[in-house]
């Protein structure tokens, strides 16, 4: 679906023909060269890489042709992308170089006008995480029943799953800014995702992964993107200590022992993910939800408890840790 978080933008001195040096050094194997820093993640960013072999090895495939209705309507367009496994981008480096080309060495990036981001790396995870959904989940179709408990079961059960995928995607961008301590990786990172950390949250996230490890940093940031595309805008202290129980694979005297500064910032780092923009999470869930065929209402559908799945069920537990492995190694099955 492709949420938006709210970004903040801070114009970057750096002159146009820098940036394009710096794409054009960096053409790893599996790079996009048509696609403005995608080589240089791939390279430098362990997550963006990550996202990228796994999807090769998925047999994704990426085109900068047009894709049916993407550059009209993208969020439409995601069934497509899940069906035909190929994920659309549009070659920004051309009108970048022919700037250049016109004019060298005068401009910074901040004087052109606005260059259009591509979001392959959102794209591409919700593909595998889709795939990984139906290895662990299975197809979950809707079950259509005259008994409505069992029919709204059926449909929040394919709900988790769809907002499981959203929440990978989420993630995965989120977790992209532990890696980018440079001005020109946040440029690209900044060309290449929806989702752009603050300084500070990054300080966050680099001292979770340093102290608590990337297993349990990424539960920590998914469950936060999760609740958040469940329309939840805060979480009591009970609440919170499930999500640290499911985080730290239910180890309960490790969530005891945390000192007082890092459980502030953990907590810090799961409430990033209500930066999501909750106008427009709701509009954009409950349009998707319909077009899957889902009838209830989502303050109706969301009304149950998901963590549940994570503490009881296997299966989702399983799936989220399959999250994990992907994210943190490249790992595909």
């Amino acid at each position: 679906m492709g949420n938006r978080v709210k970004l903040r933008y801070i114009a970057v001195k750096m002159k146009i023909k820098k940036i394009l040096n710096e794409h054009q050094r960096h053409q790893p194997e599996g790079a996009l060269a048509d696609n403005l820093g995608d080589g240089y993640l791939m390279t430098h960013n362990p997550v963006f890489r990550n996202i990228r072999v796994a999807s090769i090895k998925a047999g994704i495939q990426f085109t900068s042709s047009r894709f049916h209705e993407y550059d009209v309507l993208p969020l439409v367009q995601l069934p497509k992308i899940l069906e035909e496994k190929k994920v659309p981008y549009l070659p920004n480096v051309k009108p970048l170089s022919e700037i250049e080309s016109a004019m060298p060495d005068q401009f910074q990036i901040y004087e052109a006008p606005p260059l259009r981001a591509n979001y392959v790396m959102h794209e591409s995870a919700h593909v595998v995480a889709r795939l990984l959904r139906i290895k662990y989940l299975g197809e979950l179709m809707l079950e259509r029943s005259n008994n409505r408990s069992s029919a709204i079961n059926s449909e929040r059960q394919l709900a988790l799953a769809i907002m499981m995928e959203e929440s990978f995607a989420n993630t995965a961008e989120s977790l992209l800014s532990v890696a980018a301590n440079t001005a020109i990786h946040d440029e690209f990172v900044m060309k290449n995702a929806y989702v752009h950390e603050t300084p500070e949250m990054r300080g966050r996230l680099r001292t979770a992964v340093s102290k608590i490890g990337f297993t349990a940093t990424f539960r920590l940031v998914f469950l936060s993107f999760l609740h958040s595309n469940f329309l939840k805008r805060k979480i009591n202290p009970k609440e919170f200590d499930r999500v640290l129980r499911v985080s730290f694979g239910g180890d309960v005297l490790k969530v005891k022992s945390l000192d007082q500064k890092l459980f502030r910032d953990l907590r810090e780092i799961f409430h990033g993910g209500f930066d999501l923009d909750p106008m427009f999470t709701g509009l954009t869930s409950s349009f998707c939800m319909r077009l899957l065929g889902i009838k209830t209402p989502l303050q109706n559908l969301f009304e149950f408890d998901f963590m549940a799945r994570f503490e009881t069920n296997k299966p989702h537990l399983d799936l989220m840790n399959a999250f994990a492995d992907l994210i943190e190694k490249g790992k595909w099955e």
